[in-house]
Order: structure tokens, then sequence, then C-alpha cells
């Protein structure tokens, strides 16, 4: 110090003559702080949109397995209300079986679409119905009993598979949050 003034902080520079650091020092913070300032606003941008990509997937799986949960719905709403048709018509002793065959191939084609939309049991089920209902009209008198006992087996386990199926589906649907919520991590 000299005369009391604080003497500047110098040091040697490449040519030998002083360097005086302060305003290289401003440049180089300044020059962070702009890096900063361009860096942080891209970075949280990025995590917005990564968030929005999430939430996205997710709406577009839940939206698939609704999709395929109204498909399946409405199958087997189709399927039920031919084979309650059809298995009231049987227990009917007035008509012969033949006259059930339009019912029946009502019912067959509407349990091999529900069976192409299904897991394996609910296909195995339905396709042991319609194969019942398919023997009850082409069979013989003596057949008719014996199916109608074979109906009154299968129709609530199909009802059970039904259910069943209603599960995996949302399972299904919980899967498509728990899946992004993974993500996220």
């Amino acid at each position: 110090m000299r005369n009391g003034s604080p003497v500047p902080q110098t040091s040697i520079g490449q040519n030998g003559g002083p360097t005086n650091w302060g305003p290289v020092l401003i440049c180089l913070i300044t020059a962070t702080f702009t890096l900063g300032g361009t860096v942080v606003p891209s970075f949280m941008d990025g995590r917005k949109e990564a968030g929005k990509l999430t939430q996205e997937k997710e709406a577009a799986c839940i939206k698939r397995i609704d999709d395929q949960e109204a498909n399946f719905r409405a199958l087997a709403k189709d399927f039920s209300v031919s084979m309650g048709r059809f298995d009231v018509e049987l227990h009917d002793g007035t008509r012969g079986m033949r006259v059930l065959i339009p019912q029946a191939a009502e019912l067959s084609d509407n349990g091999r679409k529900i069976a192409v939309y299904s897991n394996r049991a609910m296909n195995e089920t339905t396709v042991d119905l319609v194969t019942a209902i398919a023997e009850a009209v082409y069979g013989s008198v003596e057949t008719v009993k014996e199916t109608s006992e074979k109906l009154d087996r299968l129709i609530p386990q199909w009802t059970e598979r039904y259910f069943q199926e209603l599960d995996a589906i949302a399972s299904k649907r919980a899967e498509c949050t728990s899946k992004t919520s993974a993500d996220k991590r």
C-alpha cells in the first residue's frame, strides 16, 4: 500500500508487463451467466417435453385398452344375447331343433368373433359353447338333453371367463400408468 490506497492486483503477462485480471474475470462471469441463462431454460424445456411425452404415451396406452374393452364388451353383449335367446328356445319343447338353425348360426358367428378378441380360456369356453349348440341343432333328440345339461354347465363358466377377461383388461390399463411411472425414474 502506498499512501493508504490499495495496490491494484496485477500479474505479469506474456509480454512481461502487468496484467489486470478484473476485465477478464468480468468476462468469465458474464459468459458463465449467459451460458447458464441459455442452458437452464433449455434443460427445463426438455424436462417439460419429456413429461408431456410421458403423459401422451400413458393416454395413448389407456385409450388403446379402453377401445379394446369397448370392443370386447360389445362382442360379449351380442354373444350373450344370442346365447340367452337360443337357450330359451332350446328349453321350449314346442319347436323342433331345425327351427333354431338361424339362431344357432348367429350365435356361432358372434361366438367366433369374441373368440378372436379374447384370451385362451375365454376362447376355449366360447368354442365349447358354440360346439355344444351345433350338436344340439344337428344332433338327435337324445343329444338335446345332453346338450342342454352341457349348456347349463358352460354358460356360468363362460360368464366367469368374461369377468376374468375384464379383470385382465383392467390390469393392462393399470400397467399403462405403472410403465410411464417407471419411465419417469
